[in-house]
Parts: C-alpha cells; structure tokens; sequence
C-alpha cells in the first residue's frame, strides 16, 4: 500500500472502508439517490473509484467530476456522454431489445462503436435540449440485467457556479430539474452526488431547500481508532519502517479526527524522519513529526480548507466565517454562548447559527458538550500558523 497523501486512490492503495461501502449499498437497494456529504481531503472520491472498479452483482458506476461547469445543458451532456460511451451501457444494448428500442426512440440513431459504447447523432433539426432528452431516458429506462448508478463529485460547485454565471433564477431551475429527473426517473438510473461544499447551505441560501428534500445524506465519518491504527500499521509496513506500538496510538490520540488525509500526512512526516535518521518510530518521533506538518511546503496541502471558504459564502459570511475560525482556533475551547459574545461583541448582526452550521456540516468546527473545538489539531495549528492574525 502507496502512501498517496492529497490524491484519491484506487486499487491495492485504498483502504478497505467497509461500513461505508455496506450502507451505500443499503440505500441504493432501496431505490435511494445519495448526496455523500464531506469535505475535502477525506476520501469521498477514493471511496467512489472504490464502487466504481468494484461493483457488487447488479451494480454499475459511472464517475463523473463536474466542479469546472457552469451551464445546465453542458452538464447534462456530460452526463449523457459519460452513460452512453460506457460499457455498461453498450452491455445493455447488446443484452435487451427492450433497451436497445430505448435508446433508439430517445436519440433516432443508436450506432454501436467497437465493444464499448454507442454513439448518438441528435437531428438538428429538432434542437433538442440533453436535459429533455436525459428525462426521457430517465423516465423509459429500468433497472433490468443491471442498476446503473452515476457518481457526480462536486455537485455543489456546479450549482454555485451556474448561479455565479446565471443567476439565483437558473441555478434554482437546474437544482429543481435534476429533482424532476429524479423522481420521474423509472429506476434504470440512480445517482450519487458529491461535494466539499455543503449543498444544504447552498440551497437554502437559495431559498429551496424542497429541491434536494428527496435525497438521502450519507455522511463519511472518521475512522474508527481500529481501522486507523490498521491503516497506519499498514503504510509503516509497507514503507518498512519499524515502531512501537504505543507510538500508533500516541500517533491516533494527536490526530484526533481520524480522516485518511491526515493519517497519511502524518505517516509521511514519520516516514521522512526515519529515513533520515533510522530512529525506531516512538512517541518522541511522533511530536517530531507533527512540528513538521504545518511546515510551509505542505501548505499546498492545506490551501483548500481556507480557499473553498470563498466557494461557500457570500464576501459578508466568508468574514464572518474567518472571524469564527480566528476566534477558535485561537481559544482552542470555547462555549456556545462565549462565541456568541464575542461577535456580537463586535457588532455583528449577521446570521452567525447559519454561518457556523456551513462550518459544522463542512468538517471545520464541532460542538461538543456546549463547547466549539477544531475537528482536526493538525489543521487547527496550520490555521494559527498562516490565517489568524
């Protein structure tokens, strides 16, 4: 197993993340559309390469990274390319006339290209819109020989970016469209979407929240103190590098929130620092290594936590969140009630529970017993070192 830090990972690099993998199998057995909530860095998209290269019986996924559109109809002729070129799609066609009679009725020319996939000439003519043409096929496709599930990583960044280049209007159309494909979908087709942004703070800033009210959230949580020291035992191994075992759990208590990025950062720092000095990992190696994390060249690694704040607020609640984060990073543990002092405080009149509820559900901040702390020390002491001032 690769020590890949900041990148998805596949294949014998990835952690088996079982409970996960199990309870989106439940919802989608059930009929479900998924919205996987979780920030950055904590291995949604190795979790959905994961479906993807290893589905159960019945089972296709199709990938698809969305972040960089900002046009409804792009996006869904991403999306009507990426099904219609895959092989499962091909395999369907082949395998029922049923199907192949679908996409024939849908597109007026189906052509097969080699073994994998079909290619679709719409009439000009007729101009039709892919969103039109994606709901029909929603609405004629059903899940017979195999369910076909699409994975759309950064959902939420394609809502926000319409918005920016369109306006409230459009990107309120686009979210209540997909809800319409969606539930007029005959079960051929169901969808997991994801994101780093949080799609309910982006809804409800537009003001629909029913436009999402059909998904199901399911939300990837840390690992579990076993599976992270098994997950550190592994990469040491593999890197050959010897350690007490009561280092890896010294290791697990400083880390804290036991999301894969920051388990493999750690292991990195503790990987560089054996080569270099061939010192058995133990508990003084370990608080040597976290010294170095917050080091300047692993900034490139962290960026995005301060830089997708921008994405998610407005340039009034972005001060705002900074304000908060300043506050608690700086605090390390501070009641509910003293945070809500201190900014009002300062003459703060703005909807400071949704701001901080965007920074809880974004994997920032929680509240614990009454009292806001950093999800994760380790990004906890980057922020003190390069954002607070």
């Amino acid at each position: 197993m690769n020590n890949i830090v900041g990148q998805p990972v596949s294949g014998t690099d990835y952690f088996e993340r079982d409970i996960i993998t199990r309870l989106i199998y439940r919802r989608l057995d059930s009929g479900s559309n998924l919205f996987m909530a979780a920030p950055r860095r904590v291995g949604k998209t190795s979790i959905m390469y994961h479906l993807r290269d290893n589905p159960k019986e019945g089972y296709a996924f199709i990938y698809l990274a969305t972040e960089s559109i900002d046009d409804a109809e792009l996006y869904f002729k991403r999306l009507f390319d990426a099904l219609l070129n895959s092989e499962v799609v091909s395999r369907k066609v082949k395998a029922s006339e049923k199907s192949k009679g679908i996409f024939e009725v849908i597109t007026d020319k189906v052509k097969k290209i080699g073994a994998f996939g079909v290619e679709i000439e719409l009439q000009s003519k007729t101009e039709e819109k892919y969103s039109d043409i994606f709901l029909e096929l929603m609405k004629k496709l059903d899940n017979e020989h195999v369910r076909i599930v699409m994975m759309i990583d950064e959902f939420p960044s394609t809502v926000e970016n319409i918005h920016k280049k369109n306006g409230e209007t459009a990107a309120v159309h686009f979210l209540k469209l997909n809800r319409t494909i969606r539930q007029e979908s005959s079960g051929g087709i169901q969808f997991i979407y994801t994101g780093s942004i949080g799609l309910p703070a982006i809804v409800n800033r537009l003001n629909t929240p029913e436009s999402i009210n059909d998904l199901n959230q399911v939300e990837i949580p840390p690992l579990s103190p076993e599976d992270g020291k098994l997950f550190i035992e592994k990469l040491l191994n593999s890197a050959k590098v010897p350690y007490e075992s009561t280092a890896i759990d010294y290791l697990l208590e400083k880390i804290n929130w036991l999301m894969p990025f920051f388990i493999q950062l750690s292991v990195q720092e503790l990987v560089d620092l054996y080569d270099q000095n061939k010192t058995k990992i133990n508990s003084e190696v370990v608080d040597r290594a976290f010294d170095r994390i917050c080091n300047r060249r692993n900034n490139t690694h962290f960026d995005s936590y301060y830089n997708r704040l921008r994405d998610a607020f407005s340039e009034e609640d972005y001060q705002l969140a900074l304000e908060i984060l300043n506050i608690i990073a700086e605090r390390n543990k501070l009641s509910k009630e003293t945070l809500f002092e201190q900014l009002q405080s300062k003459g703060e009149q703005r909807d400071i529970n949704a701001v901080i509820e965007s920074l809880e559900y974004d994997g920032y901040i929680n509240l614990q017993d009454g009292h806001y702390t950093f999800n994760s020390p380790i990004l906890q002491l980057w922020w003190n070192k390069y954002i607070r001032v």
